[in-house]
């Protein structure tokens, strides 16, 4: 399996890739599928393809859990191929009991997945457990036919509409993109300090 896996990689890297960035996209699309449905938002119905496409980049953490499980199963199975070699015992009862039901690549593939959509399925939860509690960045945003101002929580966007959620008002808001007329941020007074600091300390250099 191990010579298979280089064989295969040498032959056909292109197809490889392409492989790897169809599981990076699909983690993407699990996580916002979670993440949105906390709010009420069936993203699926609001997404393009070109949105799934991009889902990876929207969601980088998709690269992290990818990257982290490719790393687990080399060890993992670098590991038993080691154990197998070092204890013949244990190299036997695999060869001979274990193999077809405990060892196959598929199954620990198939038990891979699960578990990656649990772990991404509660990241999801957590992450809006935590906009809901009042842990986001702050957003002012003029929407259709307000005159003012409101202060929102930003979730996300597609390429046609951006998401918030109204603290105050618990809900959340979906709005085309073209129809918003402009979103500010606003800054922690700890960054506003320290560029005010950096600005006030490159005058002084040029001073002296």
């Amino acid at each position: 399996m191990n010579n298979l896996l280089r064989v295969y990689a040498k032959e056909h890297p292109t197809l490889l890739l392409s492989i790897c960035y169809f599981i990076v996209t699909i983690i993407g699309v699990i996580y916002s599928y979670f993440y949105y449905a906390e709010f009420g938002i069936e993203i699926l119905k609001f997404a393009d393809l070109s949105d799934y496409l991009l889902a990876s980049i929207l969601e980088p953490l998709s690269i992290v859990v990818f990257v982290f499980w490719v790393i687990f199963y080399l060890l993992s199975f670098k590991l038993e191929l080691w154990a197998r070699k070092k204890f013949n015992g244990y190299g036997r009862f695999v060869e001979r009991t274990m193999k077809p039901k405990y060892s196959d690549p598929i199954l620990f593939c198939l038990a891979i997945i699960v578990i990656t959509v649990i772990f991404v399925k509660n990241l999801a939860i957590d992450n809006t457990l935590k906009i809901k509690a009042g842990n986001f960045d702050d957003y002012s945003a003029l929407l259709p036919n307000d005159k003012d101002e409101q202060k929102l929580a930003f979730l996300g966007s597609s390429s046609r509409f951006s998401f918030f959620y109204d603290l105050d008002l618990n809900e959340a808001i979906v709005i085309p993109v073209e129809s918003i007329a402009y979103m500010k941020k606003k800054l922690p007074i700890e960054s506003v300090k320290a560029q005010t600091e950096k600005e006030s300390a490159s005058e002084n250099d040029t001073v002296k």
